[in-house]
């Protein structure tokens, strides 16, 4: 390898590797080493953007519409930029290895082949970081490098695979993010084969805005052969059914005109681009995003600074009384004052005797509990 080669990071994960599905699906996402940072900053600020705070992942992409549109945000950032991703969706029913040999040598072998498809294109060394899994033999990984290197040096490739480790998936977005993709076209591939499989309905409207984001009737297809954005379902005979298809590299504008086009008849509608507009915040509501209900942490809050509500709203009371002259309302602050518990004042009610109250201060009554004589009547 020259000097002047590239440094690629290779994020990978499997999904859908149970009973249940016909299909089990691993996926890789290759990234320049140098744009991990914006890769990073872009996740965070998309994260902010539709109130996810915990790990991205396919199964809990039906935890709520913000989740739902982060998957649909992830997708249309991936298409258009630099970032290339392999989706490998393998049928354990014609897959001989899974059926007659153990499932944990079949599975790596498919995780070679993908490595070797991905790179073989490319020029440059690559450090591959995968999910955490279980296994009976522990140096799965120093056996995938070699091999992939191995059958990369018979093509005379100019990639290289350097490291194959495993990291926790709670940590690295790259594999949070691979596995949401991974999922959604495995889980695409498996509702085509198997109509009748328990998915749920904000999983299925999320598989049906990710197909017609990048242009298909369904995720149930493969495409050609390509660096950018492929789609390779295995064995071979399983291409082609149904026909293979390419995603385009949307424009910024082309996606936002499509994403203005869907319109699915439930009872979370998109968000109208007019409504949206109108919205104080735009970066939260997007057009063509799904829309989110009332956020309940924002209920929470308020629960919660209910006792400073309080103090600031007897205090502005106060600023509009005659008897003191008036102030600008920015002028004023609470500075000083000691905050009471929000819990226990919005939890127990006035009459209760436990609840706490604040000594009266007052000079002139105490003089008068003290030696009532001195004050004159």
């Amino acid at each position: 390898m020259s000097a002047t080669d590239k440094h690629y990071t290779v994020f990978v994960d499997e999904s859908c590797t149970g009973k249940p599905w016909p299909c089990y699906g691993i996926g890789a996402l290759q990234i320049e080493t140098d744009r991990l940072d914006r890769f990073q900053q872009f996740l965070d600020n998309a994260r902010r953007v539709h109130s996810v705070g915990s790990e991205i992942k396919w199964t809990k992409s039906d935890g709520g519409y913000g989740r739902a549109n982060l998957t649909l945000a992830v997708l249309n950032a991936l298409v258009r930029s630099s970032a290339k991703m392999t989706v490998m969706v393998v049928e354990k029913a014609k897959y001989q290895n899974w059926m007659r040999k153990t499932r944990e040598e079949a599975f790596y072998k498919t995780m070679t082949m993908l490595l070797f498809d991905r790179l073989r294109l490319a020029k440059g060394s690559f450090r591959v970081i995968r999910d955490q899994r279980s296994d009976r033999y522990a140096k799965h990984d120093e056996v995938v490098a070699k091999i992939a290197n191995h059958c990369l040096r018979r093509l005379q490739a100019d990639a290289e695979v350097e490291l194959v480790e495993q990291e926790d998936s709670k940590l690295i977005a790259g594999v949070q993010v691979i596995d949401l993709m991974t999922g959604a076209f495995t889980v695409g591939r498996c509702l085509y084969l198997q109509p009748d499989l328990e998915v749920s309905r904000r999983k299925k409207l999320v598989l049906a805005r990710m197909a017609q984001t990048i242009g298909w009737p369904h995720l149930g297809h493969d495409t050609w052969s390509g660096e950018e954005f492929n789609i390779w379902h295995f064995p071979e005979e399983c291409r082609g059914d149904p026909e293979s298809r390419v995603a385009p590299a949307l424009a910024p504008s082309e996606a936002s005109d499509r994403a203005r086009d869907l319109q699915p008849r439930l009872r979370r509608r998109l968000d109208d681009p007019t409504a949206s507009a109108r919205r104080a915040d735009s970066a939260s509501a997007r057009p063509g995003t799904l829309r989110r209900g009332r956020i309940s942490r924002r209920r929470g809050a308020r629960r919660h600074a209910g006792a400073r509500g309080r103090m600031e709203q007897h205090h502005r009371r106060d600023l509009r009384s005659p008897h003191r002259p008036q102030q600008p309302m920015a002028t004023w602050s609470l500075a000083g004052f000691r905050p009471l518990r929000a819990r226990r004042l919005c939890a127990r009610p006035r009459s209760d005797p436990r609840r706490r109250r604040r000594p009266v201060r007052n000079d002139l009554c105490a003089m008068t509990k003290r030696n009532p004589g001195r004050i004159q009547r």
